[in-house]
């Protein structure tokens, strides 16, 4: 009885042992490895995506860095160009006040009537121009001729002209002095040309005839013996020369009617300017009437 009962223990144990050992071998399920596989390579490609769009970030942020480090230099830049450009507009600006200065101071040191020549270095020539009723510089004369009567009155028609003064010796003329006049024009004659030292207001007539000065230091008149015969005012223009090149000019009046009419400009070369000069008379068609050489030294 206890061996059977014995017997049918060490059988159950077996059956039991048996089957717990089959039930460990038993493989797993068809079609579950492949999926946690799957699920495996799913987290492995996300991870490396995530990698990927961090590593783009950074760029990124690097890229945005430099670009911002670009923007704050431009920054710099247009402020500093904005600095320049209110710099160079106050520079043009005194650049145009100090020109409308020394226009202005060329035009105070001029003589009344003077017209400036172009040209910084160009010499100033001023003229006396005479008026009806006034001296050159302004000074009333009496009108002992009556109303009317210019205050530069001409010659008397019966008095002795200065020498060469003849409206005959006008066309081509040429004494040693380099004095050259040229035939009238029109209606109009330069009849005598000199250059002096000085022109004597009362008696209008040159003082000290001369053909050199000194540069920087003499004044160069130029006295002139016109003639007129037009009824109308017109005027001449009186250009000084320092070679080929017209320094400066000015305008002088003459009356019509006028066999001789007298009227002078003068002006003063500087010191640099040494060489030889020529002042120029021509009408206002740019005519010449007559031309004279003179050396500055």
């Amino acid at each position: 009885m206890r061996s059977a009962a014995l017997s049918l223990c060490i059988a159950l144990s077996a059956t039991l042992l048996f089957a717990c050992r089959g039930k460990e071998e038993e493989p797993a399920p068809k079609g579950v490895e492949p999926a946690a596989q799957a699920r495996s390579a799913a987290v492995e490609e996300a991870e490396q995506k995530l990698r990927a769009l961090e590593a783009e970030q950074q760029a990124l942020q690097e890229k945005l860095a430099r670009l911002r480090d670009r923007a704050e230099m431009a920054a710099e830049l247009e402020e500093e160009l904005g600095i320049l450009k209110r710099e160079l507009d106050r520079s043009r600006i005194a650049t145009a006040q100090a020109e409308e200065a020394l226009r202005k101071a060329r035009v105070s040191a001029a003589a009344p009537g003077e017209t400036v020549g172009a040209g910084a270095a160009a010499p100033s020539a001023d003229a006396e121009v005479p008026q009806p009723g006034t001296e050159p510089g302004g000074t009333p004369l009496p009108d002992v001729a009556g109303a009317g009567q210019p205050a530069n009155p001409p010659l008397p028609i019966d008095s002795k002209p200065p020498e060469g003064g003849d409206a005959a010796s006008a066309g081509g003329a040429q004494d040693a002095e380099n004095v050259v006049l040229a035939p009238p024009v029109g209606q109009l004659a330069l009849l005598e040309m000199k250059t002096a030292a000085s022109v004597d207001r009362e008696g209008r007539l040159p003082v000290q005839e001369q053909t050199t000065f000194a540069a920087g230091q003499s004044d160069v008149y130029v006295w002139l013996h016109l003639a007129n015969a037009a009824p109308d005012e017109t005027r001449v223009v009186v250009g000084w020369f320092k070679g080929d090149k017209e320094i400066s000019n000015i305008e002088l009046k003459v009356a019509g009617n006028m066999k001789r009419w007298r009227t002078w400009a003068h002006t003063r070369p500087p010191k640099h300017a040494a060489g030889e000069w020529r002042v120029e008379v021509r009408d206002l068609a740019g005519n010449v009437l007559g031309s004279r050489q003179f050396l500055v030294q």
